[in-house]
């Protein structure tokens, strides 16, 4: 589960879409409006479909997601970064559906093989295929000795890639501190990736140095502000922290007027919200905000939970 916090970022697309990469970081909303106009146009429909799939991979749109990535591979088979993405809306697909699990698992496995076949330096791929066999189960061909192997074979091609997955087998592991040093140094060798940063904020965050994680995760999105997970993480950390919690609101706030749509990431937000209130102290406007949660995902177990401890 760990490895759908990292999305992965790619690289530029058409002429006619240049700049689009800043503004998905700067004003995501407003990307996503012209990508949807770039989409309409024969010449730049194929990479505004491939770039629609990452934008709504990092802000976990996972419907969307499949959408336009189904396109977007279709049309640029032999596109390592499509494919890629392409794969990585299945497996959130997947993590959300055991039955699309069951149907759909040999077609990211092939999408994911494809992507690095590719092009045997999209690390990111790399990345994911390491992931998928730490977090799969053994029926799915889930296995720790692959993903031991596979990260033996990465770093025989770029050891300083392999770093980034060193730090996330330490954190798989519980080796917070280990982990944590791995994803700095995977940063200091490549600045370009920002899961290393994310990867190191989520240990600081794992070992309960929450204001340390929290000021990381809040330069994560201040960077890029389609990174919600960010958000949502810098808002857990001063909940958990207890400390700048009228700020943790309104980033928990933020985090559920852009999952608006979706209601079970919604619903996430707004339980959070309501946890916030409850430490708050405003226990009336916690527990509309728990009901609130449940009307809109009533097997929010953690809702209820809290709903009745008030």
């Amino acid at each position: 589960m760990l490895l759908l916090m990292f999305l992965v970022f790619a690289g530029s697309g058409d002429n006619a879409l240049n700049g689009i990469h800043d503004l998905m970081k700067s004003d995501p909303a407003k990307a996503r409006i012209l990508l949807l106009e770039a989409a309409k146009n024969a010449e730049t429909r194929a990479r505004a479909n491939y770039l629609l799939c990452l934008l709504c991979n990092r802000q976990n749109d996972i419907e969307g997601a499949l959408a336009y990535g189904k396109t977007a591979a279709a049309l640029l088979k032999d596109d390592s970064e499509a494919q890629l993405q392409y794969a990585i809306a299945i497996r959130n697909k997947c993590g959300a559906s055991t039955f699309y699990a069951m149907t759909h698992g040999g077609l990211y496995r092939k999408t994911l093989k494809r992507a690095i076949s590719l092009d045997r330096h999209n690390y990111a791929a790399w990345y994911e295929q390491i992931g998928y066999y730490m977090n799969a189960p053994a029926i799915a061909g889930g296995s720790m000795d692959k993903a031991r192997s596979t990260l033996k074979a990465l770093d025989e091609l770029n050891a300083d890639a392999a770093l980034f997955m060193s730090g996330m087998m330490a954190l798989d592991e519980g080796q917070y501190e280990k982990a944590f040093e791995l994803y700095q140094l995977a940063y200091a060798a490549d600045s370009g990736n920002t899961s290393a940063l994310f990867g190191a904020a989520w240990c600081l965050f794992s070992l309960k140095r929450y204001p340390e994680s929290a000021t990381r995760f809040d330069a994560i999105y201040a960077d890029d502000q389609g990174q919600l997970q960010a958000l949502k993480n810098a808002a857990r950390a001063r909940l958990m922290g207890g400390f700048a919690l009228e700020e943790a609101l309104i980033q928990f706030e933020v985090v559920g007027s852009q999952a608006a749509g979706n209601a079970k990431q919604e619903a996430d937000a707004v339980y959070y919200q309501a946890r916030v209130l409850q430490a708050l102290g405003r226990k009336q406007e916690a527990r509309l905000a728990y009901r609130r949660s449940l009307k809109l995902d009533s097997k929010h177990k953690e809702a209820k939970k809290w709903l009745n401890s008030l």
